[in-house]
């Protein structure tokens, strides 16, 4: 880490901060202040509330309640045109940039320069390759954006945040998606940053970044304030500790009978859409968790299983025979089936009935019911207890418990279902529903169900799992029982310090 003068008051203090989405409380009365030429890293396990903090101080969500002080300026909400004219600049995973037009274009993106209305594209350049060399970046003001690397799109990013003489800037997740060599890149530029006197927040869930550029650490955990320290006070292991651990009431009592069959689903070798050579088995009456941090690949390899994403490489099994997907009906006909982590987005048909939603599946992919839709779809909403008025009320009046049943719902209803994906199955629902949810997972494995559960909740991933395969960087570290891990040992896994003293 390198040494760099700090100020001693805060250019931006966030207090009190609290944040909902639905019944899910993503921040509860978070406070932090931040000051001039220091890094303040925000730590904290998926959904622990980091990217959430980092875009209400960018403007890109506002708060519930708190309020957000800078410049001796308080305010109650932000927009990002308000950040942006307040010197608080963000760099986010999601790359912000126009890819078709030039490095210039983007820096002066919605600031160009002109003169009596012709726009003046000498000087833009000329500011803009004075900028980077001043940062120290080679990148020239002429070149298509859509032609550079991911690193260098970020650097566009922090060019344009320059640009606009940002005192504060944001980075959210900036490495997920970035190569041993880039990372070094970036590193280095944040360190020119900090020693130009900008306060920075950086986001991530990568432990040894942290060590290497924080100045501070704030860690999170469920969405509350743990700690602020320095991070010369601390170790990874303190870190790791503090981001988990909770009371037994976190935890559900699965009834556990084990597998039914010897012969079951089989992963070889799969590789694509960011997953390298992931292979994993998988048995009637078993729960196999997966596990890892955001951009581990978890999601990615449940699409390829799908069929929903492009493999490379790769065949999956069932019983000994080669059932390899195409497409995701290809994986409902031999009884794949999926729930996606968004129901929004890519679960419900949001204008639709309860029983459309559930009956979608097997009429559009396995042919129309011949007789007796309403009656299947009743017996869903009967065995799930979905709350409604009946099969046709609107799906979008549902609670996201009741929703999250009528996706299982729906998987349930095709006859012939015996792998279920369950892609963060209890995102987004209160406690009841969630532990509703777990029983009905644990049934379903223990009338021989193959069900392959993504989770960021550890002790719903602790609970349910009979093992647990650990994702990192596309591939899968380690498979473990689930009865000789701890959140903590995992974490470690998760962070790739596993063998940390």
């Amino acid at each position: 880490m390198t040494v760099s003068t700090i100020s001693s008051e805060p250019v931006l203090e966030a207090r009190s901060l609290s944040k909902s989405f639905g019944s899910t409380k993503a921040l509860q009365d978070v406070s932090i202040d931040l000051r001039a030429g220091e890094v303040l890293c925000l730590v904290g396990e998926n959904g622990a509330g980091k990217s959430t903090l980092g875009k209400i101080v960018a403007g890109f969500q506002s708060a519930d309640e708190g309020e957000i002080v800078i410049g001796g300026e308080v305010h109650q909400h932000l927009t990002p045109a308000q950040a942006i004219g307040l010197g608080i600049a963000i760099v986010s995973q999601e790359i912000d940039v126009i890819g078709s037009v030039s490095v210039a274009e983007n820096v002066f993106l919605g600031n160009e320069v002109s003169r009596r209305g012709i726009l003046s594209w000498a000087q833009m350049h000329r500011e803009t390759a004075a900028l980077a060399e001043s940062l120290g970046v080679s990148l020239l003001p002429e070149q298509i954006v859509d032609d550079l690397s991911t690193a260098q799109k970020q650097i566009v990013q922090i060019l344009r945040a320059m640009h606009r003489q940002a005192r504060v800037v944001v980075f959210d997740e900036p490495t997920s998606s970035l190569g041993a060599q880039e990372k070094a890149l970036l590193m280095a530029l944040i360190e020119r940053l900090r020693s130009d006197g900008v306060a920075i927040i950086y986001v991530t869930h990568f432990l040894e970044e942290v060590f290497a550029i924080g100045d501070r650490a704030v860690v999170l955990k469920d969405g509350r304030h743990v700690v602020t320290t320095a991070l010369t006070d601390l170790t990874i292991e303190d870190i790791v500790r503090m981001m988990v651990g909770r009371d037994e009431s976190s935890f559900f009592t699965r009834e556990r009978r084990g597998p039914t069959s010897d012969k079951g689903l089989e992963i070889i070798d799969y590789s694509g859409n960011g997953v390298d050579g992931v292979t994993l088995s998988l048995l009637p009456g078993e729960v196999l968790g997966l596990g890892g941090l955001i951009g581990a690949g978890r999601s990615e390899l449940a699409d390829l299983v799908f069929g929903a994403a492009k493999r490379t490489s790769g065949r999956l099994m069932l019983d000994g025979r080669d059932i390899t997907p195409r497409s995701p009906r290809d994986a409902i006909a031999n009884g794949i089936c999926m729930l996606t982590e968004d129901r929004q987005s890519t679960g419900l048909l949001r204008a639709r009935s309860i029983r459309e939603n559930i009956a979608i599946a097997r009429s559009e992919f396995l042919g129309p019911f011949l007789q007796g839709e309403t009656p299947l779809v009743n017996e869903q909403i009967g065995t799930l207890h979905v709350v409604a008025h009946g099969p046709e009320q609107g799906v979008d009046t549902l609670s996201g418990g009741n929703q999250q049943k009528v996706l299982l719902g729906r998987w349930l209803a095709v006859p012939n279902a015996r792998v279920l994906i369950l892609d963060e199955p209890t995102k987004g629902v209160d406690i009841g529903a969630k532990h509703e949810i777990y029983g009905h997972i644990s049934r379903l494995a223990n009338e021989g169900a193959m069900i392959l559960l993504i989770s960021s909740d550890l002790p719903e991933l602790l609970s349910l799992s009979d093992r647990i395969a650990v994702m990192r960087g596309g591939r899968v570290t380690v498979v473990r029982d689930a009865s000789e891990v701890s959140e903590e040992s995992l974490m470690r896994e998760f962070v790739g310090v596993a063998n940390a003293a």
